[in-house]
C-alpha cells in the first residue's frame, strides 16, 4: 500500500512541476524504453526512444495536443486591432495641456514641514483633511 502511496505522490509531484501534457510525455517515454527493450539492447532502446524517429501513438497525440495549445494561446495574446490604437491616440492628443499637471508647479506649491514637525501635523495637511460636523448639530 505504501508502494502505491508513493507512486501517486510522485505523479503529482511530476504533475505540478511539469504540467499534465509533459507528464503524459514521460509516461510515453517509460512505456516506449519499456516496449522497445524488450527486442533491443537498453542502450538501443532509449536511443530509439529519444531520437525522434521512432515516436509511439501517445507521443503523437502529446504533440498534437500542444500545438492545438500553443495556437490558442497565441490567439489569447492578440494585440488591439490598428482601429482601437487609432482612437485611443486620438482621444490623448485631445488633451489639452492643462488637463495634464504641471509637475514643476506642483514642486514648487508644496510646502515642506518645518524642523521638528512630521507630514502629520504640518499646517497644510491638516488644512486639507474635512472635518465632519458635530453629532449633535448634524441630528
Amino acid at each position: 500500500m505504501k508502494f502505491f502511496h508513493s507512486i501517486f505522490l510522485l505523479l503529482a509531484c511530476l504533475h505540478i512541476s511539469v504540467g499534465s501534457l509533459n507528464c503524459l510525455q514521460i509516461i510515453a517515454w517509460a512505456n516506449m524504453i519499456h516496449d522497445y527493450s524488450e527486442d533491443h539492447s537498453l542502450e538501443k532502446a532509449t536511443a530509439m526512444t529519444f531520437s525522434g524517429d521512432h515516436p509511439c501513438e501517445m507521443c503523437l497525440c502529446i504533440a498534437a495536443a500542444k500545438s492545438a495549445e500553443s495556437a490558442k494561446q497565441e490567439d489569447q495574446k492578440a494585440p488591439l486591432p490598428s482601429e482601437d490604437r487609432q482612437s485611443f491616440r486620438a482621444e490623448f492628443q485631445q488633451l489639452s495641456k492643462s488637463e495634464i499637471p504641471n509637475v514643476k508647479q506642483w514642486r514648487k506649491s508644496r510646502t515642506s514641514p518645518r524642523a521638528g514637525q512630521s507630514l502629520l501635523t504640518s499646517s497644510r495637511v491638516e488644512e486639507s483633511i474635512p472635518t465632519p460636523p458635530p453629532r449633535h448639530l448634524s441630528a
